[in-house]
């Protein structure tokens, strides 16, 4: 779907970082421009152009408008918000799956050593 013009129009998409959504969310920040390791410094989120999906849902009998930021991963529903301190050990939870994924992905690009005997 093209849209021509949303001039001012903003919309504000809920990500989960649950363990089973976290790489999900990841994606989507990726995707957007984020490079960061830590999920309290957002630089960069706006660099990118995205895919979004804009859709009404019906929740409560009542309609709302929806925007999903569009990857390859999958949807989900929010249902519970975050204290501080329950942030700071998302925030560091997060940047260990980061790194463990960056890790896996090293261990693949890099060829394995062959030893020679004489």
């Amino acid at each position: 779907m093209v849209i021509p013009s949303l001039d001012g129009f903003k919309a504000t998409v809920p990500l989960s970082f649950h363990p089973n959504a976290q790489r999900y969310s990841i994606e989507r920040l990726r995707a957007c421009g984020w490079t960061g390791t830590d999920i309290r410094v957002l630089d960069g989120i706006d660099k990118n152009e995205i895919d979004v999906e804009i859709f009404f849902d019906t929740w409560q009998g009542r309609q709302r408008l929806k925007v999903e930021i569009r990857t390859a991963g999958a949807t989900f529903e929010l249902r519970d918000t975050l204290k501080d301190a329950e942030l700071s050990d998302l925030a560091s939870d997060v940047m260990r799956t980061i790194a463990k994924d960056e890790k896996d992905a090293a261990a693949v690009k890099e060829p394995p050593t062959a030893s020679r005997r004489r």
